[in-house]
């Protein structure tokens, strides 16, 4: 009988750590997406600079098309990072602790008792914990997919951004130098 409760304790202990790792997991993802967030706020800055110079005030539809592409990259930076900084926020999640009420149930109660409590209390913690993780993974997606949109705009922003120099630069045609001599020779 002892053998079926303790196999029940090991078993919710095992689920117990799972989940602990998965929130670990969860968070590792977060914090490497936070990190190239914050370095994509810090390339789009450059962009904000280019824009100043190049295109603002727009006067053609492609400056009119960079402008909206920037502010739609802008918008979902911010949601994005928004979304997958909130991965990291602190939460309350279930330990196991010993302390002296532990204890003493441990000295007051039979083997197969504190293996059936044990199980209950770390169960129910699995699933406390369980919950926690589907919140983080429920914004780490929406965090995720609001930077594949984002990326999207970035490259359709890179491409009128190409667009737009190689157009400015092919209509300034390199002045090219007639040098012209008279019959005598001299250069005019």
């Amino acid at each position: 009988m002892s053998t079926k409760y303790e196999e029940l304790y090991k078993l919710a202990k095992e689920d117990f750590s799972a989940e602990v790792e998965r929130l670990t997991r969860v968070e590792s993802k977060a914090f490497g997406l936070l990190s190239v967030l914050t370095l994509l706020v810090g390339l789009y800055g450059l962009v904000v600079e280019w824009l100043g110079s190049k295109v603002i005030p727009p006067t053609a539809c492609l400056e009119w098309i960079i402008i909206l592409l920037a502010i739609a990259v802008l918008i979902g930076l911010v949601v994005s990072w928004i979304f997958v900084f909130r991965v990291l926020t602190i939460d309350r999640r279930a330990t196991i602790s010993v302390n002296e009420v532990m204890c003493k149930f441990y000295v007051d109660n039979s083997l197969i008792d504190i293996y059936f409590a044990m199980a209950r209390r770390i169960s129910e913690g699995a699933a406390h914990n369980r919950s926690i993780v589907q919140t983080k993974v429920h914004r780490l997606t929406i965090g995720y997919w609001s930077i594949i949109v984002t990326g999207t705009f970035i490259v359709l922003l890179t491409v009128c951004m190409g667009a737009h120099t190689w157009l400015n630069e092919s209509d300034k045609q390199p002045e090219q130098t007639f040098i012209s001599r008279n019959n005598t020779g001299e250069t005019i």
